[in-house]
């Protein structure tokens, strides 16, 4: 981690939840010791931090990773902290070519949909509708929809009639979506977007990461300290019967 100062306010208790250790290099202050790890887990270690009521776990990528270590601390959260709140942080591209996303910009998720049919796994599968996520009450931004999957897709995908709509494109957000409504636990997701979906998607990321993740980590310390207001609801599964 290389960013030094204090760790962000925070208004509610909150799980930030992030894949990737690059992603939270601008978040987490430069020296701070991690309570739980895995050392096991590769050159994108598995650890968390905690500063008062604010949680921050780097869990790896993929969806089944986030999604079973968000699981475990909603579970199992250290000294019984009953979280108000779980934040999905971090990179995103855009999807197609949107002009309502762009480049090192930061956004709050308002849909989730999982898009990429060949990553699939046991509880998600069959389930492949909207998830409708509650923005910040007070957030003036436009609201986006991210598709999760496996991969980036390419503009060959996009002729599939599933890929309609859609803004930003990751890989763990809808999984972790579908735990948070199953736990009936509020959810934002917050991504900051860093390349688009052509043959250069690779370095453009590398281009634009430290500029967007600079945007994303000050929009996520306004969330925490209540200045975008909260987050009110769990997901929604918009397909779903009514009970």
């Amino acid at each position: 981690m290389t960013r030094s100062g204090a760790p962000p306010s925070v208004d509610r208790p909150t799980l930030v939840v992030i894949a990737d250790q690059d992603e939270a290099s601008d978040l987490v202050p430069a020296g701070s010791v991690p309570f739980w790890r895995v050392p096991a887990s590769g050159s994108n270690e598995q650890m968390a931090w905690r500063f008062g009521d604010l949680v921050v776990v780097v869990t790896g990528s993929g969806g089944p990773a986030i999604a079973a270590v968000t699981a475990r601390f909603l579970l199992r959260p250290p000294d019984d902290l009953q979280f108000a709140q779980v934040v999905n942080f971090g990179s995103c591209g855009r999807y197609g070519w949107s002009d309502g996303t762009g480049l090192e910009r930061a956004y709050f998720v308002r849909f989730s949909r999982q898009w990429d049919l060949f990553f699939n796994f046991r509880g998600w599968e069959y389930a492949n509708a909207p998830l409708e996520l509650a923005t910040p009450t007070a957030w003036s931004g436009p609201p986006v929809t991210c598709f999760s999957g496996g991969r980036y897709s390419t503009p060959h995908d996009r002729h599939w009639p599933m890929w309609l709509t859609g803004d930003i494109e990751e890989y763990e957000l809808y999984s972790i979506a579908w735990l948070c409504a199953e736990l009936d636990v509020p959810l934002a997701g917050l991504k900051f977007v860093t390349n688009s979906p052509d043959a250069d998607a690779t370095t453009q990321k590398g281009q634009h990461l430290k500029a967007a993740r600079r945007a994303g980590t000050d929009l996520l310390h306004s969330f925490l300290a209540g200045d975008c207001g909260e987050i009110a609801a769990a997901p929604v599964n918009t397909q779903a019967s009514p009970p």
